[in-house]
């Protein structure tokens, strides 16, 4: 479990992304309130397989062009991708890194559809881990720590970062 300081600096981290003094200061309804849950290093790709192949509408993810192709995802993990993008589920993914890096990803995964969106951003300084299944499911990096929430604030700070970083390309 991790304690108040730790949740109180995701809080602040999470704010920050939107970019907005409006939204900058998200924290729990209660101290005691704890609306994200850490998930473990064991179970993270089971938590995100899951929570990919139970997409009904929409994915939206982030990823690092230099560690994938140093060190790539799970084969099942993209064939769910491209299962998904064949039933017709958008797919919108940014890249970070350079135009070398996305053009290798972009070979190697070898997705393609119409509802797959894959865009590069140059700024990797701008770069958040995370997977957004249906605007109601997140799955995100902070610091060393993977987590997951459904709580709508959070999600909706993501998705303000998310629609703001293709601006960065």
């Amino acid at each position: 479990m991790a304690s108040q300081l730790e949740i109180d600096r995701l809080y602040s981290h999470i704010g920050a992304l939107a970019n907005s003094q409006q939204e900058a200061a998200i924290v729990p309804a209660s101290q005691t309130e704890v609306i994200v849950e850490q998930v473990p290093n064991s179970e993270i790709v089971a938590t995100v397989m899951r929570a990919v192949s139970q997409a009904r509408e929409e994915v939206k993810m982030t990823m690092l062009l230099s560690e994938e192709k140093e060190t790539p995802l799970n084969e099942d993990y993209h064939e769910l991708i491209k299962l998904k993008v064949s039933d017709g589920i958008k797919i919108t993914r940014i890249g970070f890194g350079d135009e070398e890096d996305f053009k290798f990803m972009e070979e190697k995964l070898g997705i393609q559809g119409a509802t797959y969106d894959f865009k590069r951003c140059f700024d990797v300084t701008a770069y958040q881990r995370f997977i957004m299944v249906d605007n109601n499911f997140l799955f995100f990096k902070f610091e060393d720590t993977y987590y997951r929430t459904w709580d709508a604030s959070i999600i909706q700070q993501f998705q303000t970062y998310f629609d703001r970083v293709p601006s960065l390309t």
